[in-house]
């Protein structure tokens, strides 16, 4: 199933919260990754990932949660956890 169909069945107004932004953004970056589980402290790119990578989660991160998130997020915060926080972040500023 596509990011988006998958993410288009979660409560979105509920996914801004904390856990629940964490599993929307874990979901995301298996789809992406290829994998079936995330860990919240593996490194994006020791998990085989790249800038095209980056820009296609950061892209479908930005429609799911209808705020703008820019690839160097991911860049910058290349963990689920970190890149959870500067995501909440992003969504409450």
């Amino acid at each position: 199933m596509p990011i988006s169909e998958r993410a288009e069945t979660r409560d979105l107004s509920e996914a801004r919260e904390g856990d629940n932004t964490r599993d929307l953004l874990r979901d995301i970056w298996a789809q992406a990754l290829e994998r079936d589980e995330v860990d919240v402290d593996a490194d994006f790119f020791e998990m085989g990932g790249h800038s095209l990578l980056a820009l296609r989660i950061t892209g479908e991160v930005s429609e799911v949660l209808d705020i703008d998130v820019p690839m160097p997020t991911l860049m910058r915060n290349p963990t689920l956890r970190l890149f959870t926080e500067a995501v909440t972040a992003l969504a409450e500023a």
